[in-house]
């Protein structure tokens, strides 16, 4: 059996069982269009939970020296930290101060009542990267602003 021969049975095949031929094309358009919608929600789940993991900032680590000797390590620490930046994006000391030390407090300013106590967080220029954060206004800590104080 030749190849023409092939072609002219398999058409009147078709023409012969219509409801058949369609119901099989209609079967495998529906399967197609299946897995390939499975695949899409499958990817944008996968991409969606990934940037839910990098906002809340759990590509974060954070790293802790003692010594019991009552040696600071802190800067040798945060050295040896810098050392690492083929494999580290930042690094900053965390620090943090909560009301009583701060002497000014926030104002409202509808009403100009004193309320709430101010929270101060300690870091470098590198804090808002190491935080996930974005700065609304303005501009973000310099390596000098740190250096000199700023």
């Amino acid at each position: 059996m030749n190849l023409r021969q092939s072609f002219k049975m398999s058409m009147q095949s078709l023409m012969s069982n219509k409801g058949r031929a369609f119901l099989t094309m209609l079967g495998i358009i529906i399967g197609v269009a299946a897995v390939m919608i499975m695949v899409s929600v499958v990817q944008g789940q996968n991409k969606m939970t990934k940037e839910l993991y990098e906002a809340q900032g759990t590509n974060k680590i954070s790293v802790s020296a003692t010594s019991y000797t009552g040696l600071d390590l802190t800067e040798d620490l945060y050295e040896y930290c810098l050392s690492l930046s083929d494999y580290v994006a930042g690094v900053t000391p965390n620090g943090s101060v909560y009301g009583n030390p701060v002497k000014y407090m926030s104002a409202n300013t509808e009403n100009n009542k004193k309320m709430g106590s101010p929270n101060l967080y300690l870091g470098s220029d590198q804090y808002s990267i190491c935080n996930n954060f974005t700065i609304a206004q303005g501009r973000d800590l310099s390596y000098l602003d740190v250096k000199r104080y700023n």
